[in-house]
C-alpha cells in the first residue's frame, strides 16, 4: 500500500470536488500509541452531521469538543472516485499532561544559548523532553486541536497547547502527536 503525507492527504482533501451534506452520524476512531510521536492510546468518537461533538479518551483523561464535519467527493491522482471525510475539533480541556514544570526545566536545560531564539529547535526539544518528564499530578487546562482525515485510511493531527504563560522562548508550549489510528465500526 502507498504512503501518502498527511499535508497531502489534507491539501486532497479540501480541494475535492462537490463536497456533499454532511449527515448526522456516529464516526469511531481507535489510535495506538506511537511514543516517538508523543502519541497516546486513544479512542475518538464523532457525533453529529456538519456540526458535532469529538469525545476523546485516552490514558490523559477525557475531552469532549466542539467539532465539523466536511464530506467531499473527488478523485485520486489515478483518477478513482474518493470520498474524503475531514472532522475538526478544538476548544479548551483539562487533561493529563507531561509536568509543565518539569518540561520548562528540562528544555531550559538542554537548550544551549546559540539556539535560544530558533523557534524550531525549540520545539524539537519540547517534543524531546515530553517524553521524558513525569505527568502531571492532576489534570490541566490546555487547548486542543483535533484534526482527522478518513479517506480509505485515517490521518490525524492532535496538538496540545498549556494553557497560560510559560518561561520559555515563544511564549508557548505546544506538543503534537499523530499517532498511528484504523477507523472502529
Amino acid at each position: 500500500m502507498r504512503s501518502i503525507p498527511f499535508a497531502a492527504v489534507l491539501a486532497t482533501a479540501a480541494t475535492l470536488l462537490g463536497g456533499g451534506a454532511a449527515r448526522a452520524e456516529t464516526i469511531r476512531v481507535a489510535c495506538a500509541a506511537n511514543i516517538g510521536f508523543n502519541a497516546p492510546e486513544m479512542a475518538l468518537v464523532y457525533e453529529g452531521g456538519e456540526s458535532g461533538s469529538l469525545t476523546v479518551t485516552g490514558g490523559f483523561g477525557t475531552m469532549q469538543l466542539p467539532a465539523s464535519k466536511q464530506v467531499r467527493e473527488g478523485a485520486d491522482d489515478d483518477g478513482q472516485p474518493l470520498t474524503a471525510i475531514n472532522i475538526h475539533a478544538s476548544g479548551p480541556a483539562n487533561i493529563l499532561m507531561p509536568d509543565k514544570a518539569a518540561l520548562e526545566a528540562c528544555v531550559s536545560e538542554k537548550l544551549v544559548p546559540e539556539y535560544a531564539n530558533d523557534i524550531d529547535v525549540i520545539y524539537a526539544t519540547i517534543m524531546g523532553c515530553a517524553q521524558d518528564v513525569p505527568p502531571s499530578a492532576a489534570p490541566v487546562a490546555i487547548n486542543a486541536s483535533v484534526d482527522i482525515t478518513l479517506t480509505p485510511e485515517v490521518f490525524l493531527g492532535y496538538t496540545r497547547t498549556y494553557d497560560g504563560p510559560t518561561n520559555l522562548p515563544g511564549g508557548e508550549i505546544k506538543l503534537d502527536a499523530f499517532p498511528n489510528c484504523s477507523r472502529e465500526p
